[in-house]
């Protein structure tokens, strides 16, 4: 890991911020970072955490790239019907629109 400027005394330290998907917390995160911490961090919807996480990690250089998958087997596993296959696709699509517009999500 890379700790330039940092003093490196976080190194080997596991770190969990929660809330650092945003604000305070992701500043925090990437200060836990840049001393040379492993860093997990926390906040309401998954697919953000782990975005949070990446842009963190890769010096605010990660996207998202939202679609839809070709291959709608498995669709069923997740408990949703075929049909609906649109309109959830827009629902969780909206849901990470707006994550990236707003803090919080109500």
């Amino acid at each position: 890991m890379d700790v330039t400027g940092g003093t490196g005394r976080l190194q080997g330290k596991q770190v969990l911020v929660t809330g650092g998907t945003t604000g305070i917390g992701f500043a925090i995160a990437g200060r836990f970072l840049h001393e040379g911490a492993r860093v997990m961090v926390t906040g309401p919807v998954r697919v953000y955490q782990d975005f949070a996480t990446v842009d963190l990690l890769s010096h605010g250089r990660a996207e998202i790239t939202a679609g839809r998958s070709a291959f709608t087997e498995p669709f069923g596993i997740f408990g949703a019907d075929l049909p609906d296959y649109d309109a959830l696709f827009s629902e969780k699509l909206d849901l990470l629109l707006h994550l990236r517009e707003n803090d919080h999500v109500t």
